[in-house]
């Protein structure tokens, strides 16, 4: 499966394949995970999970499959990490209310 491309993967993803699923996530984790960490910054992280946040943005993009139009590996990877950008930004909001 590691062979296989990320629109063969999305497509089966779409269809309901966890085993795909999991093939995304395996693939493109470690580069969201990183970018979710380093929009945190150090000080955020302490208060904050990186895995947490990306878990949520993982089953919010996998629900999301469906309303995606497949264009290319670098948009896919785009399309992630925005969803990764806007989930950090609700966090980081919702921590600082609680803190008010």
């Amino acid at each position: 499966m590691e062979d296989e491309d990320l629109r063969t993967l999305v497509e089966r993803a779409r269809g309901g394949d966890p085993s795909a699923a999991d093939a995304i996530v395996r693939r493109v984790g470690g580069r969201i995970r990183a970018g979710i960490r380093r929009r945190l910054g150090p000080e955020l992280r302490r208060r904050l999970e990186t895995e947490d946040l990306f878990q949520s943005a993982i089953m919010q993009s996998l629900a999301d499959l469906d309303g995606l139009e497949y264009r290319g590996d670098a948009a896919f990877l785009g399309w992630l990490e925005t969803i990764a950008t806007r989930q950090v930004a609700m966090a980081v909001r919702k921590n600082r209310a609680a803190r008010r």
